[in-house]
């Protein structure tokens, strides 16, 4: 009894049913992703109305940021006197004084109100 023939047969048969079965899967994944609805982006105009931005920020104001900004980029600033670090947590410099305290104290102050005045002790920490 010959068996190639029933081999070749079943071997046909496998090649016919996965060809069959590929054909079905990528159909039906075509008919998936074509009843997937397109949704396009809304455009909105972004102004000053609609996001809260002040636009009438104080002369005051600019130079208090700009002064705390330059002091910023120098921290940590130190002196025999004094070190100057920033706190990130509560949004303040943090002054630690050298002894005696109290002279040390009226020259940060000094130093402050010559090279930041627009900076104020409510943004300082002293200790």
């Amino acid at each position: 009894m010959n068996r190639q023939p029933i081999i070749i047969a079943i071997c046909l048969l496998i090649l016919v049913f996965l060809a069959v079965f590929v054909s079905y899967k990528a159909k039906k994944n075509r008919s998936n992703t074509q009843s997937i609805p397109l949704i396009s982006p809304t455009k909105i105009q972004i102004d000053a109305r609609n996001t809260g931005i002040r636009l009438d920020i104080s002369e005051k104001d600019k130079k208090s940021s700009l002064q705390k900004t330059a002091l910023m980029r120098q921290l940590p600033y130190k002196t025999n006197n004094f070190i100057v670090s920033f706190n990130y947590a509560d949004d303040k410099f943090v002054v630690t004084l050298s002894e005696p305290k109290e002279k040390n104290k009226s020259l940060f102050i000094n130093w402050l109100k010559n090279n930041y005045p627009a900076l104020t002790l409510t943004e300082f920490v002293i200790k």
